[in-house]
Order: C-alpha cells, then sequence, then structure tokens
C-alpha cells in the first residue's frame, strides 16, 4: 500500500499472516478511497507509546467507517513485563511494537459499552513501544517513509482543545492525498 501525502510517499509492506481480517479491512479502507484526502489525528509522545495516528476523516481520533474488525492480536512480538497498576484488559504482560509498525486502533469504549474490535484508524510507531498486546498488526512501513512520519514527529504536538503535552494533534499535519493498493504479493 502506498500513502500519497504531501510530504512524499510512505510505503507499507501490508501482511496478512497474523491479522488477516484486520490487514484486508486496512486494504479494503484503500482501495474504496476511505484515506484519500485526510489528516493524521494523534501524535502520540509518552513514555510508553510513540507514534502518528491516521485514518479518521473527522480527525478526532474516534471517526470510523461503520463498521468494525475483530480482535487479533499481536504474534511474534518481543513479550515484557508490564506495571500491575498500568496493566489493561488483565494482560501481565506487554509487548514491544517496533518502530515502523503499522497497527489498527481499537475503538473499545472506557465504560465497556463497545468490545475491543478493530477501526479505520490506524498508528505508525516512531519508536519502540510498550502496550499491552491488543492492537492488530498489519504492516510495516519503508525507511522513506519514516522519514516523513518523523518529520511530523519531529514538529511536536499544537497546543488546543483536548492536545496534552505527550498526546494531541501534530502540529506539521500529513495530508494523505491518496492511499493506493497494489498486488505485489
Amino acid at each position: 500500500m502506498t500513502f500519497t501525502t504531501d510530504k512524499g510517499d510512505i510505503s507499507i509492506a501490508v501482511d496478512r499472516s497474523t491479522a488477516a481480517c484486520n490487514a484486508n479491512a486496512f486494504l479494503t479502507l484503500a482501495s474504496a478511497g476511505y484515506y484519500d484526502d485526510t489528516g493524521c489525528s494523534q501524535l502520540w509522545n509518552t513514555e510508553n507509546i510513540r507514534g502518528l495516528q491516521c485514518g479518521d476523516p473527522t480527525l478526532t481520533g474516534i471517526g470510523a467507517p461503520g463498521w468494525s474488525s475483530p480482535d487479533e492480536p499481536p504474534h511474534g512480538l518481543r513479550t515484557v513485563p508490564i506495571d500491575p497498576q498500568t496493566a489493561q484488559m488483565g494482560s501481565p504482560d506487554a509487548v514491544i511494537y517496533p518502530r515502523g509498525t503499522v497497527a489498527i486502533v481499537n475503538t473499545n469504549a472506557e465504560d465497556g459499552s463497545r468490545t475491543n474490535t478493530g477501526s479505520g484508524n490506524f498508528i505508525i510507531f516512531t519508536k519502540d513501544s510498550k502496550l499491552t498486546p491488543t492492537l492488530a498488526v498489519v504492516g510495516k512501513v519503508d525507511r522513506d517513509g519514516m522519514k516523513i512520519v518523523d518529520q511530523i514527529a519531529a514538529g511536536g504536538i499544537a497546543p488546543g482543545p483536548g492536545s496534552t503535552a505527550t498526546n494531541g494533534l501534530p502540529k506539521t499535519q500529513l495530508n494523505i492525498t491518496k492511499a493506493s493498493v497494489s498486488d505485489d504479493d
């Protein structure tokens, strides 16, 4: 998959082997134009998570295509202990999502009204990130694409409503003008 952006192309090697439903949903949304003319809603810069969240046409971080994909926990990622006080969903361990990994953001509601399922939102990890193993891994950004993502991350977080020092709308916006899918399997 390639995202044509106002900063250059970001190529993603999509891997269906560990999260087939989420990877196929990601590809379907791209092919249908869902990601065309969208931006990125959040830049994460916390102790445990560093990444750029995109895929929401509303730029709120909660916009969705109207359906969700099933849980597909990550496989093959390094497991590390997690602080029991910050553990989510009963997981005693966390995994390291490596830099460049693309994972689908969950739509789970804090009040438990929705299950922990995938959405159209995705995160590109800018640094190795330690999280509970709940995000489906769908691919990896290539080296040149990561240079573009790093440029956005280096710009920092824009001050404003809903932003904190560690999470919010990126100051430097990345505009995805077109998402395209090739059949290079």
